[in-house]
């Protein structure tokens, strides 16, 4: 186990370093491992996580096929006798459709599996999750033009954003409410929320 879990952080590490083919290899190999313990939900964990991969080399089908996997990987028994998915298997699932739909264009469906995987994370307590998918629907409701929609989402995702202490993301939901307070020409609103942008620039120390 502890072997898998070191490929797993690993090739975290090497997605975020953008080595994709040691990404890769690390975490087929740390799946494999998990296989063998018979860890289905480590497994499903990888899938998504393959499937971010793929998204990052451009490899929309084979992301859609790794989430599929993680979804039946994922599947867990119910109460009632049902077959159900852990949540954060089905909403990072979700995401990742959602992404791979606004790249193709699919503004309406990306709008639905991004409200989905931010309903899903968010009725079960997965903040950072929640946070990230909430960021994405948001911004493909700006994108459709649906500045109400957007800038009441943003709300939501300022409020995770400040209770996870993440200025990296409060910063990015503060300027995209900036944005659709404009928009909506509701420039008495929109202003403040420039001027804490730009705070937050500041204070990151983000150059540009």
């Amino acid at each position: 186990q502890l072997t898998a879990r070191l490929l797993l952080n690993g090739s975290t590490i090497d997605l975020r370093r953008l080595d994709l083919f040691r990404a890769r290899d690390r975490a087929n190999d740390a799946f494999k491992l998990y296989e063998a313990l018979g860890n289905r939900g480590r497994m499903a964990e990888i899938r998504n996580h393959l499937a971010a991969i793929e998204l990052q080399d451009g490899n929309l089908a084979a992301a859609l096929d790794q989430a599929r996997e993680a979804e039946t990987l994922g599947q867990v028994p119910l109460e009632d006798g049902k077959v159900g998915i852990n949540p954060g298997i089905l909403a990072t699932c979700e995401q990742v459709r959602g992404l791979v739909a606004r790249r193709q264009g699919r503004l309406a469906d990306a709008i639905e599996h991004f409200r989905r995987a931010n309903e899903v994370a968010g009725s079960t307590g997965i903040a950072s999750l929640a946070l990230d998918a909430g960021l994405s629907y948001a911004e493909a409701l700006l994108a459709s033009r649906e500045f109400e929609k957007g800038r009441d989402a943003l709300e939501r995702v300022l409020n995770i954003a400040r209770s996870l202490r993440n200025p990296v993301r409060e910063r990015q939901a503060t300027e995209l409410r900036a944005q659709a307070e404009a928009a909506l020409r509701a420039f008495d609103r929109a202003r403040p929320l420039a001027l804490r942008t730009l705070e937050l620039t500041k204070a990151l120390r983000f150059e540009q």
